[in-house]
C-alpha cells in the first residue's frame, strides 16, 4: 500500500472520530420562565466528568444565555440549571 494512501486512511479515520457535542434540553413548557431571575448550577454540575476548560466553556455558554433572557447567576437563586452528561 503506497504511504500516501495510509495517510488518507488515517485523515479519515480520525475525521470520522471527531464529532460535534449533542445538546439536549428538557424543561417544562409550562413553566414561565419570565418570572424568574437568577439562577445557579446545581452542586452535581460541578462534578460532571469533563475537563476545566471544558467545562469553563459549556458554563460560560449556559451562562450567557441566561443574561440574554435578563437571568442573573446568584448564591441564592430562584432557579437551579442541573448538567447531566
Amino acid at each position: 500500500m503506497r504511504p500516501t494512501s495510509i495517510y488518507l486512511i488515517l485523515l479519515l479515520a480520525g475525521m470520522a472520530s471527531c464529532s460535534g457535542l449533542k445538546v439536549v434540553q428538557d424543561h417544562d413548557s409550562s413553566v414561565d420562565f419570565n418570572r424568574y431571575e437568577t439562577y445557579n448550577f446545581t452542586p452535581a454540575a460541578d462534578s460532571i466528568p469533563i475537563n476545566q476548560m471544558a467545562k469553563r466553556r459549556l458554563f460560560n455558554a449556559i451562562s450567557d444565555k441566561m443574561n440574554e433572557q435578563n437571568i442573573r447567576w446568584a448564591a441564592d437563586p430562584d432557579i437551579y440549571v442541573h448538567v447531566h452528561l
